[in-house]
């Protein structure tokens, strides 16, 4: 996205994220050296000799090298400490701005942990299905203490949710972010059924967790 390029690069040069801003350190690019990376041309050579190389902005140059290994973040998925949220807040889909322009959420207010499941097991192959979930269920629940969720088990709270692992996704975008997410046809909050064939029956179940 060039338009998202630039926004990067402008706050940078704003004086935000100093790492690489050459008017603070006007060797970072020589500095960089990239070791690993799927596109050989890029191995053992500086972020400088990239720019010069390829007729580029140093910053441009460093963002075709990460665009270059789009699977890298999803790697972190991987460890076994590791957990995945968003972090977002809860609004429905009639939500409006009171200002012009207006603002609406981040997409992944409706379909953050849809993306999520959609890119690390459907479409990567980076973790197999019980592992995904695991990373947004049972794990954050232990870290945090939250007794008796995130399992199922009996005794413990019916938080459900049910998805086709082949066709669950995010359907909102930067335009349009209030689309809630496909794939999900039922979810149960605390033993009462809230979406029922991908419509919300209007129950509001929910209550606020507090660790042990």
């Amino acid at each position: 996205m060039p338009d998202f390029r630039e926004e990067i690069k402008d706050k940078i040069m704003s004086g935000r994220y100093y790492r690489f801003n050459p008017n603070i350190d006007r060797f970072w690019a020589k500095n960089k050296v990239i070791v690993e990376c799927s596109e050989e041309r890029y191995l053992e050579k500086t972020v400088q000799e990239i720019a010069e190389a390829e007729g580029l902005d140093p910053l441009d140059a460093l963002m075709d090298v990460l665009m270059a290994d789009d699977w890298v973040k999803l790697e972190f998925y991987k460890h076994s400490n590791a957990m995945v949220g968003v972090d977002t807040f809860a609004v429905d889909d009639k939500r409006e701005s009171w200002y012009k322009p207006p603002s609406y959420p981040n997409e992944n207010s409706y379909g953050g942990f849809a993306r999520y499941l959609r890119r690390a097991v459907v479409e990567t192959d980076t973790l197999t299905l019980e592992e995904a979930v695991r990373k947004i269920t049972g794990s954050p629940a232990s870290k945090f203490k939250l007794r008796d969720r995130g399992v199922l088990k009996e005794g413990a709270y019916a938080d459900i949710t049910v998805f086709n692992p082949e066709t669950v996704t995010d359907r909102g975008d930067q335009v349009e972010p209030r689309r809630y997410a496909g794939g999900v046809p039922y979810v149960i909050v605390n033993g009462e059924l809230v979406v029922e064939d991908s419509k919300h029956t209007g129950r509001l179940p929910g209550k606020v967790l507090r660790r042990e």
